[in-house]
């Protein structure tokens, strides 16, 4: 289950009343949530006439960015799918905000990753990971694509 269906699921779950607006490259054959009306709009993340036209309609106050590729385990250390990678995590990331910052109507903006962000060894579980701990020395071209420097100031509230 892709982990933007669960993110769905979960605020219909607390939220039923709460608009739900999904953008994906393609609509799902079927809804992996119990919501009866979300609205779904197919964009990819890498074109901005797209994003700007999904997000000019739906007006979101909150983006939740899910959208990445994750390269099959084989191809994981490999660079073949490299550009690929690149061009949908780091640039169509790139292109979320970019979308967000034109049309102006998200007060937030969440975006989510994985522990792989940091670290490739799922030897242990890892609670709480987060941009401080200390970087891998050999990552995969999924992780570097996470945190590649998009030239953004974060900013962490306690």
């Amino acid at each position: 289950m892709p982990p933007g269906s669960a993110i769905v699921r979960s605020l219909h779950e607390r939220h039923p009343k709460c608009l739900i607006t999904v953008v994906d490259i393609k609509r799902p054959s079927d809804s992996p949530t119990q919501n009866p009306n979300p609205q779904y709009f197919e964009a990819s993340t890498t074109s901005l006439d797209d994003l700007l036209r999904a997000f000019r309609t739906a007006r979101p106050q909150v983006i939740i960015h899910t959208a990445a590729i994750i390269p099959p385990l084989s191809e994981r250390y490999s660079r073949r799918l490299e550009k690929l990678v690149t061009e949908v995590n780091v640039e169509g990331t790139r292109i979320v905000l970019d979308a967000a910052r034109q049309t102006g109507c998200c007060s937030a903006l969440v975006y989510t990753s994985s522990c792989c962000a940091v670290t490739d060894d799922m030897s242990v579980p890892y609670i709480n990971i987060d941009e401080r701990w200390p970087v891998s020395p050999v990552s995969s071209i999924y992780g570097e694509s996470k945190v590649c420097k998009l030239g953004l100031r974060i900013s962490h509230q306690q």
